[in-house]
């Protein structure tokens, strides 16, 4: 890539109420405009360097634990091209639909690599997890008939916890208690056993309760809570507690900031062992999205908007 000349420099334009900020991008002016001769706009242009380095982060934070998958949030960016990228790098893909399950069969993410959590699930996106041996990710209590009735109880299966009270949300994702999502606490112990009961010998617990986050501290909070549930209810139900999935959330920021918070940051607080308690039993998990692919303000970002009609000087 040439070196560009300072008059060259892109600039992109704020929101309402912001600063100008000027931000480096990976591509001169000149380059942006010869894409856009070939291409129609408005396009993206994927910096493929700084996604795989965001996805490297993310696997050296948490490399000395067994069994650790990233699944990378296909909602986040659902497209086949980034996704082959990710998977290139060991990520499995966290899906919502069956369109991403069908995305992520596509570039090769299948079996256990891939985490299956929506909400009012057809019973054919059900079959369709089920297919590709996906970890079905229950949403609700009542979803425990319906993934019965549709394709039969799985021999590994996960629940998604709402704490309820015991966590705050944030500004973006909302207050726990105000939400339609998740098991409660004794939803779980009263799910864990009827699963038991209809054939499920694995088990994982999942949680999310906030998005576009910034403060490594948070998550850490997270992961002890859930970790700490993980272990009582392996033991209070004498069940096999395999994995714990902590949703993602993990935000990038709009300003510079004198350090950004990163995967690093968040492994650095936890120390050797998961939120300082004794784990369940082998495996962590996480389902990053935009933290993998977004802009960050200390280096080149991975996803560029080169140019959109509806942004206005």
């Amino acid at each position: 890539m040439a070196r560009r000349d300072p008059a060259d420099r892109i600039t992109c334009h704020p929101h309402h109420g912001e600063a100008m900020t000027t931000k480096t991008v990976p591509f001169t002016k000149a380059q942006a405009e010869t894409i856009a001769a070939e291409f129609p706009t408005p396009f993206h242009v994927y910096d493929e360097r700084a996604i795989r380095a965001n996805a490297r982060d993310f696997r050296r934070a948490f490399a000395e634990f067994d069994g650790f998958i990233n699944y990378f949030a296909v909602k986040a960016l659902p497209n086949p091209y980034i996704l082959a990228v990710l998977k290139a790098e060991g990520f499995g893909a966290d899906c919502s639909s069956r369109p991403e399950l069908l995305m992520a069969e596509r570039v090769g993410i299948t079996g256990e690599h891939i985490m299956f959590t929506s909400n009012d699930t057809p019973a054919d996106e059900f079959r369709e997890a089920r297919r590709l041996g996906a970890v079905i990710n229950l949403d609700d209590i009542s979803h425990i008939d319906a993934l019965d009735r549709a394709c039969g109880v799985p021999g590994l299966v996960s629940c998604r916890y709402n704490p309820g009270p015991l966590k705050g949300g944030n500004a973006i994702i909302g207050k726990p208690e105000e939400a339609k999502y998740g098991f409660t606490r004794d939803q779980l112990l009263t799910g864990y056993a009827r699963l038991k009961a209809k054939g499920a010998t694995r088990f994982g617990l999942h949680t999310m309760v906030a998005s576009n986050e910034l403060d490594p501290a948070y998550f850490v909070e997270t992961a002890r809570l859930v970790f700490e549930l993980a272990v009582e209810i392996a033991q209070r139900l004498g069940i096999r507690m395999e994995l714990v999935n902590l949703g993602g959330g993990g935000g990038i920021p709009r300003h510079p900031l004198p350090a950004r918070p990163g995967p690093g940051a968040l492994r650095s607080r936890r120390g050797g062992n998961p939120a300082g308690v004794r784990r369940p039993h082998r495996a962590e998990r996480i389902a990053p999205g935009q933290a993998c692919h977004g802009v960050r303000s200390s280096r080149h970002g991975a996803l560029w908007l080169a140019r959109d009609p509806s942004d206005t000087p």
